[in-house]
């Protein structure tokens, strides 16, 4: 058994509906009694048996409406919201300290 990541993106213009995919895998390994065998007597030469392998599998796709501009700002909010509450709680701490150490500077450096 093996697996792939398989990313499906529609066309901006696709019919919404339910979509049928049809996949074919074509591979070739090596049979599992020379894999073994290999292990066995530490041989690291593989000889050219190997054993093909042609798999089908059905996927159903389903193309849904696309996202209106208020639910694009809502998932951006929502993976972004965390960090920028985050640096917006330290700056919004920081600024006074810094505000204050300016005046101070400012009034430290007044010719008399």
């Amino acid at each position: 058994m093996a697996t792939t990541p398989l990313t499906i993106k529609a066309l901006w213009d696709a019919d919404v509906g339910s979509y049928t995919i049809i996949l074919f895998a074509n591979s070739t390994f090596p049979p599992k009694q020379l894999i073994e065998d290999i292990a066995e007597n530490n041989s690291g030469l593989v000889p050219d048996i190997s054993e093909n392998i042609f798999a089908q599998s059905n996927i159903l796709v389903n193309i849904l409406e696309p996202p209106i501009w208020d639910e694009e700002v809502g998932k951006f909010w929502s993976n972004i919201g965390g960090p920028a509450s985050f640096f917006y709680g330290i700056l919004a701490g920081l600024v006074p300290w810094i505000y204050n150490s300016v005046i101070k500077r400012k009034k430290e450096y007044r010719p008399k």
